[in-house]
């Protein structure tokens, strides 16, 4: 069953917090990104088990695999403005990073993230 949630930043570590139901669990997150410029982003997944990230209806990242927790990185060029946004998680931990143009690798700040 669904259970629907609303975070301000994906930076989970379900194995040591305890997470939202029984391991192994996936989910998928649904909102979007907000762009503040144009250029070249580097976006980062840091998982445990498995995870995906889809930009604007398209695979960006795909970081399926059983192990411990592991970092995928892409650089994606994207226009200001919103962009469509789903993460796929399969259990563990799941953690979403950037690098805007002259910044420097972050957590994805809370004011970029939207709820559908």
């Amino acid at each position: 069953m669904a259970r629907p949630r609303h975070d301000a930043v994906v930076d989970f570590d379900w194995e040591i917090e305890g997470g939202p139901m029984r391991a192994p669990f996936g989910g998928i997150g649904r909102g979007a990104l907000y762009a503040p410029e144009d250029g070249g982003y580097v976006l980062t997944l840091e998982s445990d088990d498995g995870s995906a990230l889809y930009l604007d209806s398209q695979p960006a990242i795909d970081h399926w695999r059983r192990n411990s927790p592991a970092r995928k990185v892409t650089m994606i060029l994207m226009r200001r403005g919103f962009h469509r946004l789903a993460l796929h998680l399969y259990s563990g931990r799941l953690r979403f990073f950037w690098a805007p143009p002259g910044v420097p690798l972050e957590n994805v700040p809370s004011e970029y993230l939207f709820n559908r």
